[in-house]
């Protein structure tokens, strides 16, 4: 299981299918079940019950398990549900957004919240079902059916773009790149500048304190120094924290002349700009391992935060057809 990051942020910002919000109350119709999104620290949140137990769980593309904290739910209530032999994870039967049988593994939050606790994540496992959007303004998250969803034609019609996610996320684990290791997390073609590299899409990654914080790995920073690209140091920025512990991080800004961009599949960029920070983790081999995703990976890989996200408004994750529509109006 990968295990992330836990400094998040995403902000909310209203989609329109086929209309302007100033104008008209957006149709969402046909992106399928709605539910009520809620804003903790910038955070996107569902609060779920599971039984009698009633708690906070953050949407997060950016980890392949769901996990709940059983410390984290209102009035210390305990879920209900089966405990496995080795109290690793917990099974609800039935767990709703899933249709079935689902379970949860037991993990200590490392996420503090004003005023709320946070009983969970909803990772990949659960996102890899349907068609999922995420609404920003709104405050909505949404499900569809593969049939039920609009069609790219319709979503180009309206102003999103795809990126492909190929290999890394998919609704079927033999279309990954390797079924048995890979995991199943979109990561999406991506430019600094002349050099590509393959960037995981995190909506749980906060980038709040550093906005427009791109993460990399020691061999995307390797090959943007051999291609000579400037990179100016920035001092001062403390360890992120994680399940495999504290990383430290050397941070970057991106020198006049060169730029981040997120690459469509007709190879334009959907996102373009200068103004990012880049974060060199900087952890043990032992904390890299724990923590997983791109710091793991022998070949450039990159992770950018929620800010992008928000600016794109609203963000559909299509695990059947391995795309993620950004929208760009």
């Amino acid at each position: 299981m990968k295990k992330k990051s836990s400094i998040i942020i995403l902000t909310c910002v209203l989609f329109c299918f086929g209309g302007s919000y100033a104008q008209t109350k957006p149709d969402l119709t046909r992106f399928g079940k709605s539910y009520g999104m809620v804003l903790i620290s910038n955070m996107p949140y569902l609060k779920l019950t599971l039984g009698k137990a009633d708690g906070f769980f953050v949407l997060d593309f950016g980890t392949n398990g769901s996990s709940l904290d059983t410390n984290g739910f209102d009035c210390h209530a305990i879920p209900q549900g089966t405990i496995d032999a080795t109290h690793s994870k917990l099974t609800i039967d039935p767990f709703e957004m899933y249709g079935g049988s689902f379970y949860f593994w037991f993990r200590a939050s490392t996420v503090n919240l004003p005023n709320v606790k946070q009983a969970g994540i909803l990772g990949t496992d659960l996102f890899m079902q349907k068609v999922y959007t995420l609404d920003y303004m709104g405050q909505f998250l949404y499900e569809s059916d593969k049939s039920m969803f609009p069609s790219d034609g319709d979503l180009q019609k309206a102003g999103f773009k795809a990126s492909s996610t190929k290999l890394h996320y998919s609704s079927d684990f033999n279309k990954l790149e390797d079924p048995a290791h890979t995991f199943n997390i979109p990561a999406v073609p991506v430019k600094i500048g002349s050099i590509s590299a393959l960037a995981e899409i995190d909506p749980g990654y906060d980038d709040g304190a550093f906005y427009h914080t791109v993460n990399i790995n020691n061999a995307l920073y390797q090959a943007l120094l051999n291609a000579n690209i400037k990179l100016i140091s920035v001092p001062g920025v403390k360890p992120i924290t994680s399940y495999g512990g504290n990383e430290p991080v050397k941070a970057f800004r991106l020198a006049p002349g060169f730029t981040f961009s997120v690459i469509a599949i007709d190879g334009t960029p959907i996102i373009l700009t200068s103004d990012v920070f880049l974060f060199l983790k900087q952890g043990s081999p032992e904390v890299i391992k724990a923590a997983g995703g791109i710091g793991a990976w022998n070949v450039p890989g990159a992770q950018f935060g929620a800010s992008f996200l928000k600016e794109s408004k609203v963000i559909v994750f299509d695990p059947f057809s391995s795309q993620v529509w950004f929208y760009t109006k």
